[in-house]
């Protein structure tokens, strides 16, 4: 399982508490979430106030990806529009960010340094209302949002109310309070059903996590079925097929694409399939500089990011053309890069049963299987499945 699963920071507020900046963020993992007072530098703090609105009717979101010249990123989010805004951050607060990307467990947040925390009890179950109580804190620097009273993030519960009790006399408040807490009561059928749907996609035994930076193939009785190029019109129904066999999928998908099809691409992640960039535009890499590489790599991943709100940890180049600098932003990104070890040539067989007889001719046993999202491997799909299946192969998705 990815380690990055899940791991959302809202920015709430930036403060200052006894004259040093502080973030104040809502860690949400899975299926507990923590106000985190994190301490930071004053450049970053100014920087990041420079690009944020103030108004309440906007999330952010900080990117869990900083770039080698220290440029990080806050995604900001209204409805179904999403925005992502660099600003230049220290060095310091890059490492951190690095070390909260690597946490392997909630619990770990006890033991940084650089965060303390709003109360003394323990990490809070999401879907019980959060209310915070007066006067825990300084005034703040800047509010950026008031909080909700369900964790809307991992849940997908889009019935946000906003409340600022310092702003309401007492009777009002624990008025408002109770409405609050009535509303979740209301809901609770709505919320477990959810829960369990998450619950489902992080613990699904499907997942095979990738323990190599580079990767062409898998331990003997798994097989991985990777599509290239998409999304497309094809997505969905290679999504279909692959749930109505109880099989894994990994989808590596083009930035200009997914722009072209946001729907599809949350609609995969939510079944629950693995997702990966192929980079912004399909190009050569090798043929590319630093910065035009890093670029193509970064500017994918931050939007497939934005639209699944989870870490994209996989990438695959185009033509599996790479060379020494992009190893070299992968590796400082910390990703994974998945090549493979089968090719079908489906895009140059045009043919169903060419990349079937293909697959049953190799031992696909511990294969990374090259395909592309086209009505030829819509129509193979079933047999390929069938033949696993005969075979006792697990068809899993990469992480």
């Amino acid at each position: 399982m990815s380690i990055y699963q899940g791991k959302v920071l809202e920015l709430v507020s930036i403060e200052k508490i006894e004259e040093v900046p502080h973030l104040i963020i809502r860690a949400s993992w899975y299926d507990v979430d923590r106000l985190i007072n994190w301490k930071i530098d004053s450049l970053t703090a100014e920087h990041m106030l420079s690009i944020v609105e103030r108004d309440t009717s906007s999330k952010y979101r900080l990117s869990l990806t900083c770039k080698y010249n220290c440029l990080s990123t806050i995604t900001k989010t209204y409805r179904d529009q999403s925005e992502h805004i660099q600003f230049t951050c220290s060095e310091n607060y890059a490492n951190e960010l690095m070390t909260l990307k690597e946490l392997r467990t909630p619990d770990e947040f006890l033991q940084l340094p650089f965060l303390s925390f709003e109360e003394e009890e323990t990490f809070k179950v999401v879907n019980t209302p959060t209310i915070v109580p007066q006067n825990t804190r300084k005034a703040p620097w800047f509010s950026l949002a008031l909080l909700s009273a369900v964790l809307t993030v991992l849940l997908g519960y889009s019935s946000h109310s906003i409340m600022n009790e310092t702003n309401l006399p007492k009777e009002q408040y624990v008025k408002a309070e109770k409405e609050q807490i009535q509303k979740v009561e209301n809901t609770t059928e709505v919320l477990s059903t959810t829960t369990v749907t998450e619950q489902e996609i992080k613990m699904n035994p499907l997942d095979y996590t990738l323990e190599k930076e580079l990767n062409y193939q898998l331990a003997n009785g798994h097989v991985a079925l990777t599509f290239d190029d998409g999304p497309s019109k094809y997505s969905l129904e290679i999504a279909r097929i692959l749930k109505e066999h109880n099989a894994g999928g990994t989808f590596f998908f083009i930035g200009t694409s997914a722009q072209k099809y946001p729907s599809y691409v949350k609609s995969i992640h939510q079944d629950g399939f693995s997702i990966g960039s192929h980079s912004m535009h399909h190009a050569n890499l090798r043929h590319l500089s630093y910065s035009e590489q890093e670029n193509e790599i970064v500017t994918s991943i931050e939007l497939i990011q934005s639209l699944t709100e989870e870490e994209v940890v996989l990438f695959r180049p185009p033509y599996g053309s790479k060379n020494g600098i992009t190893e070299e932003i992968l590796n400082k990104l910390q990703h994974k890069v998945v090549l493979w070890n089968k090719d079908t040539e489906d895009w140059k067989n045009r043919n169903p049963d060419s990349i079937i007889n293909y697959i049953k001719n190799t031992n696909p046993s511990g294969s990374i299987i090259l395909l592309h999202e086209s009505q030829d491997v819509v129509d193979a799909l079933p047999t390929i499945l069938e033949y696993f299946k005969e075979q006792n192969l697990k068809v899993v998705n990469l992480k």
